[in-house]
């Protein structure tokens, strides 16, 4: 009578009938009495537990889907949720789920067990065990996309978590006793087990919601509750994203979205291929109107921060302004090129336009007035983004690379290669804390919103505050100094500590090594004490003692030494060169400069030493010439700043800067004491200041560190750390100032948290690569105020990603770029993997143990030719041959280098010839013959290959001393060559791929087998069914082609005379993957491929039928398979991740 067996038909909440007048009856009658409403609801979760049977202890039951929806409901509101929670922490009811293609419904499931038990916080009642809730949810959530299509693989990816996961654990436990309840593969099915996967929890990072159809865009409402995603197809999907589902569905006039934006909570914008502009209501689905706007497709949209307006920019050349309340047109400007994207300044009364020409154009709103134009990408403009300030300007290109922009002061801050292939989306997130990049290569990259990376960290564990700090003159070394600890030695590059100087229970406020190995230090006992630093011992060589009061700054030039102190003097000393050479003990000052009315903070030599320049609380700065003798003041700058003056520095022009309690740089001319610049943009006062090249560099006691260039434009602002930067110091060696770029500069900040730290401020910290599309990302949305950010990507997912930081992650990246090859031993002990970085990793039971730069150049092959020896093909044409030393049981050393041998043309691909041989392709057409033992390196002399811009993509070993070689032209074609005692190599047979490039003119083939087939760039796997002779061959003009291209003579009986040349007819095609497939091994009974979407995937070879499937983080680059066990495999990412898996 209460309707209760269809709870999905109730309004809501479940307990409610459908006549107002009957319910009224019924609950004044039977529902008065208090509690029990929730024994109605404990009446529905026993007959709903047992239809569902949700722990599958009756594997032959029957299992009812709509009531396993509706147990969680009824467990929460009869007060059982620790019952709730047992079944979320089950992987038997994870596993039920996954059967019945239920995942996403039960992401929904664990956000109202999470309601729930928040609620009861907030209500001070007792909070219900959960115990690893959140491990399952992150489970169900990363997996319900790639679960959702493939349910078989369940004990795959559940036996693929971390060791130290309770679901991996409890899969062990039920396992061992039988796999009750648990989805277990079938039908010949092959489990993919990750060998080398980690050992700690993964946090999730994403929130994946599938989308019907290709997405073309994304959107997101201002309260970051409901997400748009427009397709190919015209169809607009808006998503809750709280629980994932699908809220409504619009189908447009259009016959594909190419952008949507949120005007308000309730209201949307669409934009057409066709050109068309419609404005919808998300709330009841109805369309307020119609515009057609433009003639050709419509590139982007933007909205102005009030909502108010709503600017289109498109492909017919044409921008137009609309009022987004009334659709009306407002303005117009027209380009002389196609426009691809459009964004609003903050404030609202300026538009960023980027097109065709690569130009970014910077408009004003109703005058379109050209405020400025920006140049310098060498490719379209495809994204563009202000950062939440205004003040620095985000652009992307298609050829990936990402550029920031001072635009007021047309500044190109950055520019730096964000993505293989286009960049898609730029935008600043989490007010701007965050830059978003996405592109082509699948990736979702978290860069910093400012310029400055950290590189390294120094002395975390100290708990006194660091007060100075300075870097040795060959940049090896690093002291720092503090309030009441030992001087501290670190190697500025490896950042372990060396040495210590014990000053006793003092504040060391100022050091300065003099020169290598030699270190000055003064504080609070009015002394400064001369050190000699000999490997990790440091020794006292003198004290200067002269001062009444602490000493706070110390400056050396060409054996003088000054030192400032708040007694209002400054004091100087002449040290004997070689400082080996200087006696120990006391000494005297050669000099005592006194014109300052208080302490004096800072002192500093002229680059030639004949100035000192100095700085007091008196708020004045003096100039003086301490060449002469006895030294004299040449100027005096009275009152420079409105408070103390805390830092001076020359430049290189001698030009003097000073940095002051209040706030400011200045630039002075010392001389004169002439007023030359400000530099403004401190919100504290300023601890320290430096020039390096044309660069400015200060920190203040806010914890900021900025870089302004001579022009006063504020090139980077650094959060550099929490509390007050008492001092900062270059860390560029001057050796390599002839070399040195703005790019290089690194400085060193010492905080009041009792760690230094070493930064590249002018280098984008990337925070973090977010991997789980396996295809490209070609849109992205995000909104102030919500702590996450949107992407959509054309393997039909839409991902919700939360902003950093990130806890946990993928296996470790042992490669810094893309993974391009990969090898194992001949007895499979080893494996080896390398970048295009020209780093190589060695690998020992699937663990890596050393890593080796071979070169500076990308890495195109790998090779062993021994148990031991590997040859390394790279980019700056060169072959290299190398040795490991290795035992089994031991950890192999790192590989020795034997020879190195320099090519004509870069190699593309390598193989060994069964004769020990090895055969090298070229881009050039060539082939060339290595003999590894000896180093001997020469072109072959037979003749293959159409035509002169042939290259060999591939190179494989066969049997019967064959080597199989993929000839990459106009004319595609397969070559087996037989290597002759001689040391050379003939061909044997030539299989015309032609007929096949005839026809699919706009991909390549990527990986082939001589007696299988082949796979190409579009995902496909070709076998060839029916080959046969090729009947139009003409060998003689061949070999006359090949001589006249080669520039040399060859005789008759050099030729080939058993030659057999055929050609494919027919093939049979299935698409395996949805991107280049980069890996095809074809075995006795199985087939395993690779490819750009991410999958690994087994198949068999009869039938075709796909047994296996394995998905990366990334693209897949390159796959090996163990010589000594087929079913060990060993790949690469595009992402730099290395895997070990085998298959059951």
């Amino acid at each position: 009578m209460l309707g209760l067996q269809v709870p999905m038909h109730a309004s809501n909440p479940r307990l409610q009938l459908s006549g107002s007048l009957l319910r009224d009856a019924v609950e004044q009658r039977y529902l008065g009495r208090p509690g029990l409403e929730a024994e109605v609801h404990l009446f529905l979760a026993t007959y709903f537990w047992r239809n569902s049977d949700p722990q599958c202890e009756d594997p032959a039951g029957n299992m009812d889907t709509e009531s396993l929806h509706a147990l969680p409901y009824h467990l929460v509101h009869c007060g059982h949720k620790d019952l709730l929670g047992m079944l979320l922490t089950d992987l038997r009811f994870l596993s039920l789920h996954t059967k019945l293609r239920q995942l996403p419904h039960l992401c929904e499931v664990y956000s109202l067990y999470s309601a729930a038990v928040a609620n009861d916080n907030d209500c001070r009642e007792s909070p219900v065990p959960a115990p690893d809730v959140d491990v399952y949810r992150e489970f169900a959530q990363r997996n319900a996309a790639f679960l959702s299509r493939y349910p078989l693989l369940f004990l795959q990816q559940v036996l693929n978590e971390p060791q130290a996961s309770p679901i991996s654990q409890e899969a062990q436990r039920l396992l061992g006793k039988g796999g009750g309840g648990l989805l277990t593969p079938g039908g010949g099915l092959r489990l993919m087990k990750w060998v080398n996967r980690p050992e700690t929890l993964r946090k999730v990072n994403s929130k994946v919601m599938p989308i019907p159809s290709t997405p073309s865009c994304v959107g997101i409402s201002p309260s970051g509750c409901t997400a748009a995603v427009g397709t190919g197809e015209g169809s607009l999907y808006l998503l809750d994203l709280e629980s994932g589902q699908e809220v409504r569905s619009l189908a447009t006039s259009s016959d594909g979205i190419s952008a949507c934006i949120f005007l308000s909570e309730g209201s949307i914008c669409t934009a057409s291929f066709d050109g068309k502009l419609e404005m919808w209501n998300t709330q009841d689905g109805c369309r307020l109107f119609l515009i057609e706007a433009h003639q050709r497709e419509i590139t982007s949209c933007a909205r102005s921060p009030d909502g108010k307006l709503l600017v289109s920019v498109s492909l017919d050349h044409g921008l137009k302004l609309w009022d987004s309340s009334r659709g009306t047109l407002v303005g117009s400007w027209f380009s002389s090129h196609p426009l691809n994207c459009v964004t609003f300044h903050p404030e609202g009364q300026l538009v960023a336009v980027g097109s065709w020409d690569k130009l970014i154009c910077v408009l004003k709103c109703f005058t379109w007035e050209s405020v400025l134009i920006l140049s310098g990408h060498s490719s379209t403009v495809r994204e563009l983004s202000f950062s939440p300030v205004g003040n620095v300007l985000a652009s992307a290109a298609l050829d990936g690379e990402v550029r920031l922009w001072a635009w007021r002061e047309q500044v190109l801050l950055a520019a730096f290669q964000a993505h293989h292939g286009a960049t898609e989306v730029v935008r600043f997130v989490g007010h701007g804390q965050y830059l978003v990049t996405a592109g082509e290569d699948h990736k979702v990259q978290v860069w910093s919103g400012h310029l400055g990376q950290m590189m390294r960290s120094y002395g975390t564990e100290c708990k006194s505050p660091a007060l100075s700090v300075s870097v040795s003159p060959e940049g090896s070394m690093l002291a720092v100094g503090h309030q009441s600890e030992c001087v501290k030695i670190y190697n500025l590059h490896e950042g372990f500590q060396t040495a210590k100087c014990n000053v006793g229970d003092l504040a060391v406020l100022s050091l300065l090594w003099l020169q290598e190995g030699f270190l000055a230090t003064a504080g609070s006992d009015k002394a400064v004490r001369l050190w000699e630093v000999l490997g990790c011992q440091a020794r006292g060589r003198g004290v200067c003692e002269g001062h009444e009061r602490a000493v706070l700054s110390l400056a050396y030039s060409n054996g003088v030494l000054a030192s400032a102190s708040d007694d209002c003097c400054v004091l100087l000393w002449s040290l004997h060169l070689p400082l080996c050479d200087q006696k120990e003990g006391p000494m005297s000052p050669i000099a005592a400069l006194r014109g300052h009315a208080a302490g004096v903070t800072c002192c500093a030599f002229s680059p030639n030493g004949q100035y000192l320049a100095t700085g007091s609380k008196d708020r004045s700065l003096l100039s003086w010439d301490v060449s002469a003798s006895p030294p004299s003041l040449v100027r005096e700058i009275v009152a420079c700043h409105r408070d103390w003056v805390t830092g001076c520095a020359w430049t290189a022009a001698f030009q003097l800067l000073s940095c002051s309690s209040d706030c400011t740089v200045c630039l002075w001319d010392p001389l004169s004491g002439q007023h030359l610049k400000e530099f403004l943009g401190h919100k504290s006062a300023v601890s320290s200041v430096l020039t390096v090249g044309d660069l400015v560099v200060s920190s203040s006691r806010d914890g900021v560190l900025k870089v302004w260039n001579w022009e006063g434009v504020e090139l980077t602002s650094i959060p550099a750390h929490c509390s007050q930067i008492n001092q900062c110091a270059s860390a560029c060696v001057p050796s390599e100032a002839a070399e040195w770029k703005e790019s290089d500069l690194q400085v060193i900040t010492a905080g009041a948290d009792g760690s230094c730290k070493r930064w590249s401020p002018l280098l984008l910290e990337q925070v973090a690569t977010l991997t789980g599309h396996s295809a490209g990302v070609c849109a992205a949305a995000a909104t102030w105020g919500v702590h996450s950010f949107l992407t959509v990507a054309r393997d039909r997912t839409l991902r919700l990603w939360p902003l950093p930081p990130y806890e946990g992650g993928s296996i470790t990246r042992q490669h810094h770029g893309t993974v391009t090859a990969v090898a194992w031993s001949p007895d499979g002990e080893l494996a080896v993997s390398a970048s295009d970085c020209g780093d190589l990793v060695i690998w020992s039971g699937a663990k890596a143990s050393d890593t080796l730069q071979v070169s500076k150049c990308a890495v195109r092959a790998v090779l062993f030719t021994s148990l031991r020896s590997f040859l390394v093909a790279s980019d700056d044409r060169k072959v290299s041959c190398w040795h490991l030393d290795y035992r089994p049981g031991c950890e192999p050393t790192l590989p020795s280098q034997r020879y190195s041998l320099d090519t004509d043309c870069l190699v593309t691909g390598m193989g060994l010839a069964p004769s020990s041989c090895v055969v090298l392709g070229t881009v050039g057409g060539n082939l060339l013959i290595l003999h590894p033992k000896k180093g001997h390196l020469h072109p072959v002399s037979c003749t293959l290959g159409y035509q002169p811009e042939a290259f060999y993509s591939q190179v494989t070993a066969m049997a019967d001393n064959q080597t199989c070689l993929l000839e990459n032209s106009q004319n595609p074609a397969l070559h087996l060559v037989r290597m002759t005692q001689a040391g050379d190599c003939e061909a044997e047979v030539l299989v015309d791929l032609g007929a096949w490039k005839a026809t699919e003119r706009l991909h390549r083939i990527t990986q082939a087998h001589p007696k299988f087939g082949f796979a190409d760039s579009a995902g496909r796997l070709w076998v060839e069914t029916r080959r046969a002779e090729k009947r139009d061959f003409d060998r003689d003009q061949w070999d006359v082609e090949f001589v006249t291209r080669k520039k040399k003579r060859m005789k008759c009986s050099e030729k080939a005379l058993d030659l057999s040349v055929l050609e494919v007819q027919s093939w049979d095609r299935k698409q395996i993957h949805n991107s280049v497939i980069t890996a095809l091994h074809v075995l006795e009974d199985f087939l395993i491929t690779a490819s750009l979407d991410g999958d690994v995937k087994i198949w068999d070879r009869q039938s075709l039928k796909q047994l296996g499937l394995f998905r990366c983080d990334g693209s897949v680059s390159c796959l090996q398979l163990s010589p000594c066990s087929p079913s060990e495999i060993i790949c690469g990412d595009t992402l730099g991740n290395v895997y070990f898996f085998t298959s059951l």
